[in-house]
């Protein structure tokens, strides 16, 4: 009797005692085991820019105001290219994007040496910052990040006046490049699993005296990857260096086309 309980026992002891030593081992079955969640994402989107320009323009000693709004910017656009690239894991997110954009106007001058002048303006921008969210509603309805970055800036600028009492027509080129740094915000708020809401502000200098913009607007999901966005972006900076000035505003409504994956 007690060699039949003993073996009773020992068997309930090997039943037990397998299960535990395969966990032990590490052989836990499949389904016991939660999958890794990969929170990274990219994305990519391309823009198109309605863009005016208004402000003053100076080359050598000689400046003039240029005010091109965006709805003459068929008139006045000679080419454009705009778009970026951004990845996004977790609250860190990385964003980079450029724009290039070559406009040509004619403007009134002041005084009366000169009837007019022809400014021709080239532009190029790349922008890279690095965000960090600091603020997520609830229910997934939106979020807030902090970003800070570096900006390059590359322009090329034309000053021909047309004489009216001056003995000949004055005609200058000059270029200038120089980096600025920034912060901000930027943020999405969604209203519904389709409409949300983008905006950005941000300020900065180093290159510059004062660099500045602001961007808000109505966008809506097509999919979980496919966006479309309208925005009002207004960028402002204010250089000057010697001879050459550039204290102008870039704005207009803008049209983004995304995508994320």
């Amino acid at each position: 009797m007690k060699l039949k309980i003993l073996l009773s026992s020992l068997a309930a002891f090997v039943a037990i005692s397998i299960p535990t030593s395969e966990i032990i081992a590490g052989e836990v079955p499949t389904e016991a085991i939660a999958p890794a969640v990969d929170d990274s994402s990219f994305y990519i989107y391309t823009d198109l820019w309605a863009v005016g320009i208004n402000g003053d323009v100076g080359i050598g000693g000689f400046s003039n105001p240029v005010d091109v709004g965006f709805d003459d910017i068929l008139d006045n656009l000679d080419a454009s290219l705009a778009g970026g690239f951004g990845f996004q894991k977790g609250k860190w997110g990385f964003l980079t994007e450029a724009l290039w954009l070559k406009i040509s106007t004619d403007a009134p001058t002041p005084g009366a040496l000169f009837r007019k002048a022809d400014i021709g303006v080239e532009q190029f921008m790349a922008d890279g910052h690095i965000s960090y969210r600091i603020f997520e509603c609830s229910k997934g309805k939106g979020y807030l990040d902090v970003i800070g970055g570096l900006r390059y800036t590359y322009l090329k600028t034309s000053l021909s006046l047309a004489p009216d009492r001056a003995p000949r027509r004055v005609s200058v080129v000059g270029s200038k490049s120089w980096w600025d740094g920034y912060g901000g915000l930027k943020g999405r708020y969604n209203f519904t699993d389709k409409w949300f809401a983008p905006f950005r502000a941000d300020v900065g200098g180093g290159g510059s005296s004062l660099t500045w913009q602001a961007m808000a607007g109505i966008g809506y999901q097509f999919t979980p990857g496919f966006d479309m966005k309208l925005a009002y972006r207004y960028f402002a900076v204010d250089y000057s260096d010697g001879g050459f000035l550039y204290d102008v505003a870039t704005s207009g409504p803008i049209l983004s086309l995304g995508y994320k994956f």
